[in-house]
């Protein structure tokens, strides 16, 4: 009679931090989607409608300031254990020398004074975040900020419920970066023994250089990702606009708690072999369908049920398709980073971008904001090919 073997203490631990990582995330996400909430049924369409024109700015310039991203952050740290000090104290220097061109762009956007200082802060706060995210992350400090996070997003979810206010936008602003900068304090505080700034300049600028691949990769896979949501911008009004905002927000809370998932074990996958590799992929297309399926339900009934927003049966599949997609596809991008070949990714999400700006577009116009969503899904469909014809192609 065979014996059950016993899951091991490592294993446990795994499943441990994965669930407190994918919880963080999930539930920062959650806090969006109420914010949303909120702001469509209790405070006012136009209140909504700034708070995304300002958040989907700040996005966008975030790209370009967050040099290389997360992934390129983490390889460095686990590279190098080391000198973990002098590598995050080059990454701190990077985001400013970043900081500083990003201004301009602020200066030159079409809003009010305060709106611009708002901007600003809050950028320069995510910025000192991603690196704390990337220590978070290096050093598997999940459960403890699952703690944090709750604590100051509940305290952000009281100031939106209490603060009476359902047509400044600059006081919702205040809010969010007063909270923001509280998170930069407290990791400040607890990472403080591995910060130590001191402005490089050299450094900084040889760390955007190096990172240029990874940068040119988060960029394109922005346009892949988040193209048709600028796009449908141009041909839809504001208030279809913030729906598809709403919308994509909750589909991305399904990618990026998925994303997130499988970052738990990141350091580890960078440093799989073939054989141990193509096991992951085996498990990540099972772990993939049933996610998807599981999001489809989840977007169809928080949007019938809790936003009271029409999603039919064609846009239920269209959502299990793309983060079906999405999952195929955060395999093969971890695949081609491991094997350091970020100039196919590359080009893999430059045509895909291209093609979705132009689908998304012409879609748009005709369908709406399904018609913008199908652009993306068709566009993430586009890079999972790219990437299993090169990779076919290379083996033979």
């Amino acid at each position: 009679m065979k014996t059950i073997k016993k899951p091991s203490h490592k294993t446990l631990d795994r499943l441990l931090l994965s669930f407190s990582n994918v919880s963080r995330t999930a539930f920062i996400s959650l806090i969006g989607l109420f914010i949303n909430y909120v702001l469509l049924h209790y405070k006012s369409t136009a209140l909504l409608s700034s708070y995304v024109y300002c958040i989907t700015t700040i996005n966008l310039i975030f790209v370009f300031s967050n040099w290389g991203g997360k992934d390129f952050s983490t390889k460095l740290l686990v590279s190098e254990p080391s000198k973990l000090k002098e590598s995050i104290n080059t990454l701190l220097n990077s985001r400013v020398l970043l900081f500083l061109p990003s201004l301009l762009i602020i200066f030159l956007l079409p809003v009010v004074g305060a709106f611009k200082l708002f901007i600003a802060v809050y950028l320069l706060l995510k910025l000192f975040t991603s690196v704390f995210e990337t220590l978070i992350t290096v050093q598997k400090k999940f459960h403890v900020f699952l703690i944090i996070d709750f604590c100051l997003n509940i305290v952000l979810l009281v100031f939106i419920s209490v603060d009476q206010n359902s047509a400044n936008p600059l006081i919702l602003f205040a809010e969010l970066v007063f909270i923001e900068f509280l998170r930069v304090i407290v990791c400040f505080i607890f990472f403080r023994k591995y910060i130590i700034f001191r402005f490089n300049f050299t450094g900084g600028v040889s760390l955007v250089k190096f990172s240029r691949n990874y940068f040119f990769v988060a960029l394109a896979g922005f346009a892949c990702s988040k193209a048709d949501l600028y796009s449908v911008g141009l041909v839809v009004n504001k208030e279809q606009m913030s729906i598809y905002f709403i919308i994509l927000n909750l589909v991305g809370l399904c990618l990026v708690s998925y994303a997130t998932l499988v970052s738990t074990f990141s350091a580890n996958i960078f440093r799989y072999n073939l054989s141990s590799f193509e096991k992951f992929s085996i498990f990540s297309i099972k772990a993939g369908l049933l996610f998807s399926l599981v999001s489809a339900a989840f977007a169809y009934l928080i949007c019938n049920y809790y936003y009271r927003i029409t999603f039919g049966f064609w846009f239920t599949l269209l959502v299990f398709l793309n983060v079906f997609l999405f999952t195929m596809v955060l395999t093969q991008m971890y695949n081609f980073t491991r094997l350091e070949k970020q100039t196919v990714i590359l080009k893999a999400l430059v045509v895909t971008g291209i093609v979705n700006i132009l689908l998304s577009l012409l879609l748009a116009q005709q369908f709406g904001i399904i018609g913008s969503f199908l652009s993306n899904t068709i566009g993430s469909s586009i890079t999972l090919i790219y990437l299993k014809t090169h990779l076919l192609y290379a083996r033979n």
